[in-house]
C-alpha cells in the first residue's frame, strides 16, 4: 500500500520475484525462520456442533463479561458459514454491515421470515481491488446470537425489546420486505467489541472492536477444553468451509466466495488441504478426545521448574537480594527473560502431554474392548453448576434463547467462581 501510494503504482511481477527470493535465500537462513508447514486440518459441521455444544453447556471458563461468550459463538458461526478469512469478521464488523430483512410468512404460517444479511467489506486484495461479498442467512443458530447483541446494545432504530416484538410485525402487501435499520450512533461501531476497566471491574467498550489476537485465544482454548490434539485455528474453520464448497460448487464460485484470485485450484490445493485430503473425510477432522489435558500437571510443573536452562536464567532468587547492586537491573533483565521462558517451556510440555495422551487413550480404549469392556454409547450429562441463571436457561434451549442471551451479555461472572 505504501508503494502504491507513492509511486501510483502496484509492484511489477518480477520485482515481486526477487524479494520472495530474498527471503527465501537470505532471510530464512540468517534468523533460523521456521518453513515447516502446519498441520492443516478442517472444523467441519460436527466439529463445531461439538464445540458450540461444549462452548454453551459444559465449558467452565470465567469470562471478563458474558458478552465474550455470546460473541465467541457468533463468530464460529459466521466464520463456519462464511467460509471468510477472519480478518474480515473479528475486528473490522461494524454495525452498518449487517441487516436483518422480515419477508412474508410461507403459506400456512403466521411469523414472518426471518433473515440476518452479512456484507464482508473488509476482503483481501485480490489484483488490486477488495471485493465485498454478501451472506444471507435464515437459520435460527446463526441469527439468534447476532440479534441478542443487537438487542443487549439497543441499537436497533425501532423501540424493539425483544425477538417477540419482531414476530408481530406484518409485511405489507405492496412490499416485499421489511427492513430493521440501526440508530445513526450505532451504524459506525464494532457489532464484536471488547471490554475495558470501570470502577465496577470491567464493562464492554462502546468504540473498541474485539481483536483478533484475543479472540484467538479465546479459540485456542476451547479448542483444548474439548479435547483438541491441534491448537483450534479460525483457519481450521475456513478450511472445513472450503472444503464443502468444493465439493457443492465449481471451483470458480468456491474461489470467488474465499476470494481466491486464480481461476484454478492452486490456491485452494496448495494452503487449505492436506495431502490425499479426500482419502477418508473423518481423517480430515480435528483429532479429539474429551478427556485429553487442558493444564500441566503439578508433577510436570514441577519438572520444568528444575529445568537447568530455566534455573540458570532465574539468576538471583528474589529481587530484593540484588537490590542496592550493580546487577539490579540485570536481574530485572534476566528475570523476564526466564518468565518467557517459563511460558514457552509449559507451552511446548503442554503441547507434548497432549500428543502423548491422543496416542495411549486409543491404544487403551483398543485393549479395553479386546478384553471385553465396550465403552459407553451415552455421554454423561453436565453436572455444572451455572453462577448465573441466564447460562442455565441456555441448556434446554427454549423460546425465549435471544432474550436470554440478550441479558447474559449483560453479566459477568465472578473472576475466582
Amino acid at each position: 500500500m505504501v508503494y502504491l501510494q507513492k509511486t501510483a503504482c502496484w509492484i511489477r511481477d518480477e520485482v515481486l520475484h526477487d524479494v520472495r527470493n530474498w527471503i527465501h535465500v537470505y532471510l530464512t537462513p540468517t534468523y533460523g525462520l521456521d518453513t515447516s508447514k502446519k498441520e492443516k486440518a478442517g472444523v467441519f459441521v460436527e466439529d463445531l456442533a461439538v464445540l458450540l455444544n461444549h462452548h454453551w453447556i459444559r465449558d467452565e471458563e470465567v469470562f471478563p463479561h458474558e458478552r465474550l461468550r455470546v460473541q465467541l459463538a457468533a463468530n464460529l458461526i459466521l466464520a463456519g458459514a462464511t467460509a471468510t478469512r477472519p480478518g474480515a469478521l473479528i475486528g473490522n464488523l461494524l454495525y452498518e454491515h449487517i441487516e436483518f430483512q422480515l419477508f412474508p410468512p410461507l403459506p400456512g404460517e403466521e411469523r414472518p421470515r426471518l433473515v440476518l444479511k452479512v456484507n464482508l467489506k473488509h476482503i483481501k486484495r485480490s489484483g488490486g481491488e477488495s471485493e465485498p461479498k454478501e451472506f444471507a442467512f435464515r437459520r435460527p443458530h446463526a441469527t439468534i446470537p447476532v440479534m441478542s447483541l443487537a438487542f443487549t446494545d439497543k441499537a436497533f432504530e425501532n423501540e424493539l425489546e425483544d425477538l417477540e416484538d419482531i414476530y408481530k410485525i406484518v409485511v405489507p402487501a405492496n412490499s416485499d420486505r421489511i427492513r430493521l435499520f440501526w440508530k445513526e450512533e450505532w451504524r459506525n461501531r464494532p457489532m464484536f467489541r471488547d471490554v475495558e476497566p470501570s470502577v465496577n471491574g470491567v464493562h464492554v467498550a462502546l468504540d473498541r472492536a474485539l481483536q483478533y489476537s484475543k479472540e484467538r485465544g479465546h479459540l485456542i482454548r476451547l479448542g483444548r477444553s474439548i479435547g483438541l490434539a491441534k491448537a483450534l485455528e479460525w483457519y481450521d474453520l475456513r478450511r472445513g468451509s472450503g472444503k464443502k464448497l468444493n465439493e457443492a460448487l465449481t471451483p470458480e464460485e468456491r474461489n470467488k466466495i474465499m476470494g481466491h484470485r486464480q481461476g484454478d485450484s492452486n490456491v485452494y490445493v496448495q494452503y487449505y488441504i492436506a495431502p490425499q485430503y479426500d482419502l477418508v473425510h473423518l481423517a480430515g477432522r480435528l483429532l479429539r478426545h474429551g478427556d485429553a489435558p487442558t493444564a500441566l500437571t503439578d508433577q510436570q510443573r514441577f519438572e520444568i521448574s528444575q529445568t537447568p536452562k530455566l534455573m540458570k536464567s532465574k539468576g538471583y532468587p528474589t529481587r530484593a537480594a540484588a537490590e542496592g547492586t550493580e546487577l539490579a537491573a540485570r536481574y530485572d533483565h534476566y528475570k523476564k527473560k526466564a518468565d518467557r521462558l517459563n511460558k514457552k517451556l509449559k507451552a511446548k510440555r503442554l503441547q507434548q502431554a497432549i500428543k502423548d495422551f491422543h496416542h495411549s487413550i486409543h491404544v487403551d480404549e483398543v485393549n479395553r474392548q479386546l478384553n471385553g469392556i465396550q465403552p459407553s454409547q451415552v455421554i454423561v450429562p453436565p453436572t455444572i453448576e451455572y453462577e448465573l441463571p441466564e447460562r442455565a436457561r441456555l441448556h434446554p434451549l427454549r423460546v425465549n434463547l435471544v432474550r436470554a442471551l440478550a441479558q447474559l451479555c449483560k453479566r459477568r461472572e465472578s473472576p475466582d467462581a
